[in-house]
Order: structure tokens, then C-alpha cells, then sequence
């Protein structure tokens, strides 16, 4: 499978009920909320003191610490 349509999809990471679960910098916020910085390894290792962020509907999400991190909705 060509890398270039990997990439393109891996973007669409959306949940069942089709609300996305994972943000990029950039992205608008869904809903308000608490955001914090999940990434590629958090699964296995956890994450080193990730950002969190308070944002209204519509607000625009930071930059992350890098590359590989996205932003997901603290549970409640």
C-alpha cells in the first residue's frame, strides 16, 4: 500500500459513532473540554508530561511537543 494513502487515511481516526478521537495542532475543538497530548507510544510507555489544554468549542488546538502527538478529550 502507497505511504501517501496510508498517511491520508491514518488522519481519520474517528470513533464508531463518528466524533473524532485524536486531534492535530490546528484542528478545531468539538465541544469544550480538558485536552491532553496522547501519542504513538502512550499505550506502552506513557507519556512524559503531557500538555493539557482548556478549550471552548471551536477554539483551535496548540502545537504539540512534537511530531508524533495528537490531542484527545480528558475523560469526564
Amino acid at each position: 500500500m502507497p505511504y501517501s494513502f496510508v498517511r491520508q487515511h491514518s488522519a481519520l481516526e474517528a470513533s464508531i459513532v463518528g466524533e473524532w478521537t485524536l486531534f492535530s495542532p490546528g484542528d478545531r475543538a468539538p465541544n469544550d473540554g480538558t485536552y491532553i497530548e496522547d501519542g504513538v507510544n502512550s499505550y506502552h510507555m506513557g507519556i512524559q508530561n503531557p500538555k493539557k489544554v482548556t478549550l471552548r468549542k471551536g477554539q483551535r488546538f496548540p502545537d504539540t511537543t512534537n511530531h508524533e502527538r495528537k490531542w484527545k478529550r480528558m475523560a469526564h
